[in-house]
């Protein structure tokens, strides 16, 4: 186990958590959200079949690809908080 240097202890306040945890979960709903915008634009565009079929009940019918590229914004909005260190 690495030592805790001492600034890093005399700079953080009692009784507020780390945000490790919230930064991990942004990371994966944003990972999915990205997959999920990209796959749904893919198969949108080609004419594939469906990766991901919850997107299909996040999209409103008639608005597919600008529903899927929201998608894919903000999975990579949710993405950037967890990729930052601090």
């Amino acid at each position: 186990m690495a030592p805790v240097r001492a600034e890093s202890r005399m700079n953080r306040r009692p009784g507020i958590p780390r945000l490790g945890g919230m930064k991990t979960l942004l990371g994966y709903l944003g990972f999915v959200l990205i997959l999920g915008g990209g796959s749904g634009l893919l198969a949108d565009r080609l004419g594939g079949f469906r990766l991901f079929g919850f997107v299909r009940v996040l999209v409103p019918d008639g608005h597919e690809t600008v529903g899927y590229a929201a998608l894919l914004v903000l999975g990579v909005l949710l993405a950037i908080p967890s990729a930052r260190r601090g």
